[in-house]
């Protein structure tokens, strides 16, 4: 079904809210940093836990085995941008059911897996 111009229009708006709102879910967990505000619909990110801060190579392989159980786990998915040497996991909304019960079920496993990798550091 052809959306238009008006209906393509209004769904790029809804993706760059919802890229706004997960960028304010991420800065509200402390375990999270955003590493870039938001462009369009991309929000870049990255699990923080205590230990690993200020290390940056063992902060990029933390992320790298996140990103990769949760895209094996399949409950929620991101990729990958490298952000001037740093390993961001990359959240890009564009499906047009994406909604904010989404956003909540990315931040809530990005943290679930976190803590399991930490679990086992």
């Amino acid at each position: 079904q052809a959306a238009g111009r008006r209906g393509l229009g209004e769904l790029v708006a809804k993706h760059n809210e919802l890229a706004r709102a997960l960028a304010q879910r991420i800065r509200a967990a402390p375990e999270l940093e955003l590493l870039a505000e938001p462009v369009l619909s991309i929000v870049c990110f990255r699990h923080v836990p205590q230990r690993l801060c200020g290390d940056e190579r063992a902060l990029a392989a933390h992320n790298r085995a996140l990103m990769e159980r949760m895209q094996a786990d399949g409950r929620a998915f991101a990729t990958n941008a490298d952000l001037g040497g740093r390993f961001a996991l990359r959240a890009c909304i564009l499906h047009p059911r994406t909604s904010a019960a989404d956003l909540d079920a990315l931040v809530a496993e990005t943290l679930r897996i976190g803590a399991a990798l930490e679990a086992r550091a």
